[in-house]
């Protein structure tokens, strides 16, 4: 059913090996043997502790023997098990190394595997630290096993820069998080909007000045002939996809807070890629003067960068203008070098679809690799004005102001995997790669190799230190101190049992501890756990606040060395996706939003702590937008504050809006310190929205609201925005190569809920010369607009269902007493019946004031067509997924009720009513139901045909004012 939570589909079996699949780095397989061999028994919690110690023991006997992945041994042969001994939260586990160890016989993932082993199948919710200690020879001194590492040396002007409290056995001073900065109040729901960002620019916010470098672990692995992903398929999701789907909501939160974003797996959803640089033929032009760099560090696939000298006004540009393969939304990302002779803002201009968005980047401070700009929407082909990437000399207002800019190369789209490893590429995406070949595509010509491949080591080792090292590459030391930039890496845990839950900060005790990172990683751990707990309320499972918010162990990831002493680091492992209650809550946008959304914040609490930085958080989105034509044909956009308090952002002290003409790409936004808005149109059919501003930067947008306005009266159409759902039921599943009976599902809010479909609607309705106003759901639930100003009302909801409600008890009875004066009503979704009649959600609202009865669920069809003699004859229709499409898995089968008739039926695979009409009453009403989205309607000429169908059926006729009284702003 619609709305029924599904059960995995995994094999027990699968489950089994799945579920103890290390949380960093490697390869599960190991596990394999291990399960399998009768020596080794898992001991329960409650077990004496010697009983614990002795299967630790036991266990580690045979780390030397498993086989990980391509051949590769989980410890060095012939290494043997001395003792393990457990105590006051700590595990200690010491090894014997052959004596005739060869050199770099000892890798990172090796290291991260033994930890990860021990942590997860030996896993205490008293486990705190996990101490690792070896030597080489029965008559050695033990000694940490990060010590048997091979050293990474910086290779040119980027030499180890270590802050002169950090020590190499231990962290540096480590003040506890300020628990008191933590929100821990009520609030009924949370609201993730969508997820893009906003195209004033980057904001001035609490992160301004800051860099944040991502990590995000695992993805697609040569190993010796073959590619592999580094962790199973299990309970509907695969760690190596949901670490790049959780950065995705990340970055944006960082983006919006000010802060300079560097991604070490790319950003976005898009397989094109175009990259332009200095010497691309035709794609690069330059007005002014540029000099010529003799510089040896430019991007590797491109030559020398120019420069020119920053003025005060622009006099002089470099333009870079791909020929874009396919029309959509493209990451946007530059390389340049760095340099102290640079400015401290240099202008980046992107040219794109809705207009012209200004981002600064401060090379003084990074440079060297990709640094994203942001997700903008491009046509196919060539065109500067609306498709390319301008760098202006145009000085910043503040800061240094004097100095020199850089052009080098940009790149649109991230591109399908490129990189043979001597068997050919991988065939996915580069998202899906791991970060060690997105690193290996983005280093400069001067950059050394061993950053993503060192000699000896296999690509798996080579990943875990990939992204720190990259990021300590990009940095440039530029007076900010030690704690201006960040690194945070995002995995997802598991254990041996299944049992645990909740996020973990990670703490390293291999290659050096940053200093404060015990600091940081309490703090991104409870900042989740905080604002989670709250946010359940809405959500299918309670959130698990764990009782200890850290855990310390061997991660090379956050290690000093990788991280080369010049910024904190740690990792968060979001929750346990080896558990049903945590799979599921990691499988739905609403909590990877608030994760995303917690160490954005977490972050702003560090530096605030550490670097007295600001402390606002940035707002949540504006409430209750509505969109109408006034009198004077301008148009009016409104909407209510954001709410505030729990784990709500600040307050609102400004707004920002924005426009589009085609509800995709918009404009840089203009600010407003009301909440409303009068604008004046540029096209007949123009689409809003409006986010919130404060210090610490802005919102997420609200949903899209859309005005047609043309010579005449007020508009007499009202679309409603009703479809507010989004959660795990509509993910996209995606998994090449499986091979059990299982989806691995994205968290993609583009294929989910992009709170945009006044867009389909508005296109048909302005096709159909009507003109039109739009609000949404709770506008109208809070008296926001009055449904009698309009001679006919259009409902959108989509998947909309039982948990969100499909028409709630005030909206049912507000929907009644309109069509009870003479109304009519639109009102299209999936769920409609399944809500209200099969889950008792209004079952006399659906029979008696939508004259509709509820046959069945699933039609299992995505095709219909008109039925004969009614007002959608000689219409079909397909809805099948694709394109901006999501999926209506389950469209109602519907019939009439009390005057209802047929006038469309489900065709091809499906049977059964697909669409009601009802007239009657007095005075006359009109009604008409589908039982599937109507934006989900394929062809744009389709829906035309039954927009106009439907607004001739309730007799609105063009531009007609039926109705004199004026429409009132309440």
């Amino acid at each position: 059913m619609s709305s029924v939570i599904s059960v995995s589909k995994a094999t027990m079996g699968f489950l089994l090996l799945g579920s103890i699949a290390g949380a960093h780095s490697g390869d599960h397989r190991f596990i394999e043997a291990m399960l399998l061999d009768s020596a080794y028994k898992s001991v329960p919690e409650s077990a004496a502790i010697e009983v614990y110690e002795e299967a630790v023991i036991t266990a580690a006997m045979r780390f030397s023997d498993l086989v990980v992945g391509d051949g590769e041994r989980l410890l060095p042969p012939n290494t043997v098990c001395d003792d393990a001994g457990y105590k006051d939260g700590v595990l200690t586990v010491r090894f014997t190394f052959p004596s005739s160890l060869e050199e770099g016989a000892v890798s990172d993932i090796m290291v991260e595997n033994v930890s990860a082993l021990l942590q997860q199948t030996f896993f205490r919710d008293d486990l705190t630290e996990i101490r690792i200690l070896v030597r080489t020879g029965f008559l050695d001194d033990y000694r940490s096993i990060a010590d048997y590492l091979p050293s990474f040396e910086p290779q040119g002007d980027k030499a180890v820069s270590k802050p002169e409290s950090w020590e190499y056995e231990g962290p540096g001073p480590q003040p506890p998080p300020d628990y008191s900065q933590i929100y821990r109040y009520g609030q009924d729901k949370n609201v993730a909007g969508q997820g893009n960002v906003g195209a004033s620019g980057m904001p001035a916010g609490a992160l301004a000045g800051r860099t944040v470098f991502i990590g995000a672990g695992h993805g697609w692995t040569a190993g010796t002939s073959s590619w592999g992903l580094q962790r199973p398929l299990l309970l509907s999701m695969n760690e190596d996809y949901g670490n790049i789907d959780q950065i995705n909501y990340f970055a944006h939160y960082l983006f919006n807070a000010g802060a300079t974003v560097v991604a070490m797996r790319p950003l976005g959803v898009q397989d094109n890629e175009v990259i332009i640089h200095t010497g691309s033929p035709g794609g690069y032009s330059t007005t002014g003067t540029w000099g010529q760099s003799s510089d040896v560090n430019y991007w590797n696939g491109g030559s020398n960068y120019q420069f020119a000298d920053a003025a005060p006004t622009e006099t002089a540009t470099a333009t870079f203008t791909p020929n874009i393969p396919e029309a959509g939304s493209y990451p946007v990302y530059c390389w340049a070098n760095y340099g102290s002779n640079r400015v401290s803002g240099q202008l980046y201009r992107i040219r794109h679809r809705g207009g012209e968005t200004p981002i600064r980047i401060n090379h003084r401070r990074v440079g060297r690799g990709w640094v994203w700009l942001g997700n903008y929407h491009f046509d196919a082909g060539t065109n500067p004005a609306s498709g390319s990437v301008v760098i202006s000399n145009e000085a910043p207002p503040v800061g240094v102001t004097t100095g020199v800019v850089i052009a080098d190369a940009i790149r649109f789209g991230n591109g399908m995997g490129d990189i043979d490893r001597g068997f050919g590429v991988s065939g996915f995406e580069k998202e899906a790669e791991a970060s060690r070949y997105w690193v290996q595509g983005m280093i400069g010509n001067a950059t050394s190799s061993g950053i993503y491949d060192r000699s000896g080591l296999g690509d798996g080792s080579d990943n875990v230190g990939t992204p720190s090292r990259m990021a300590a590459e990009m940095r440039n030391e530029d007076s900010q101190g030690y704690n201006g930039d960040i690194y945070l890496g995002w995995h997802s845990n598991a254990t041996a049992n299944g049992t645990a839950r909740g996020s973990v900060g990670l703490i390293t005790n291999s290659g050096g501890r940053p200093v404060n990172q015990a600091a940081f990683a309490a703090l991104v751990s409870d900042q989740l756990d905080a604002d989670a707990v709250i946010e359940d309320a809405a959500w299918e499972h309670n959130w698990v606040d764990r009782v200890s918010a850290t855990i310390e162990s061997a991660y090379g990831e956050i290690s000093n060395n990788n991280l080369n002493g010049e910024m904190c680091g740690t990792i968060i492992e979001v929750a346990f996706h080896d558990n049903v209650a945590d799979a599921e809550l990691l499988r739905d946008p609403k909590v990877r939003n608030v994760a995303g959304r917690a160490c954005y914040r977490a972050i702003v609490r560090y530096f605030q702590q550490f670097d007295g930085g600001l402390s606002t958080f940035l707002p949540e989105p504006p409430q209750r937008v509505r969109a109408r034509k006034t009198a004077s044909g301008q148009a009016n956009v409104a909407w209510a504050p954001p709410p505030t308090g729990a784990a709500n952002g600040g307050a609102a002290t400004g707004y920002r809006l924005y426009r589009s003409l085609d509800g995709l790409a918009f404009d840089t936004g203009i600010a407003v310190n009301e909440t409303n808005y009068n604008i004046s149109l540029r096209n007949s059919v123009e689409y809003f929205r409006v986010a919130a501003t404060n210090a610490g930067g802005e919102s997420m947008p609200s949903e899209t609201m859309a005005v047609r306005s043309t010579t005449g009266p007020l508009s007499r159409v009202l679309v409603v925005n009703g479809y507010d759902r989004i959660d795990r039921f509509n993910n996209e599943e995606e998994f090449p190569a499986n091979s059990v009976d299982d989806e691995n599902e994205r968290v993609r809010n583009t294929r989910n809920n992009e709170y945009n479909y006044t867009l389909e609607h508005g296109e048909a309705i302005a096709n159909a010369n009507r003109d039109f106003d739009s609000c949404s759901n709770e506008a109208i639930i809070n008296d926001d607009v009055n449904l009698d100003h309009y001679s006919a009302v259009v409902w959108i909801l989509g998947e909309e269902s039982t948990g969100d409600e499909t028409f709630g008890s005030s909206e049912q009875t507000r929907v009644t007493e309109y069509l009870n004066g003479g109304g009519r009503l639109f009102a299209s979704g999936a769920e409609i019946g399944w809500d209200l009649e099969a889950q008792g959600g209004g079952v006399t609202f659906l029979n008696d004031t939508l004259h509709t009865d509820y046959v069945a669920d699933d039609a299992g069809s995505y095709t219909a067509a008109g039925d004969a003699g009614n007002i959608f004859q000689g219409i079909s229709i397909n809805f099948a997924p694709g394109g901006r499409n999501y999926d209506a898995e389950f469209p109602d089968v519907l019939q009439g009720f009390a005057g209802g008739i047929p006038a469309m039926s489900y065709t091809g695979t499906g049977s059964g009513g697909a669409g009601i009409t009802y007239v009657g009453g007095f005075p006359e009403r009109k009604v008409v139901v589908l039982g599937f989205p109507f934006e989900l309607i394929t062809s744009s000429l389709a829906r035309d045909e039954v927009m106009t169908a439907i607004l001739d059926f309730f007799d609105v006729e063009e531009q007609a004012d039926t109705k004199p009284e004026v429409w009132m702003m309440k």
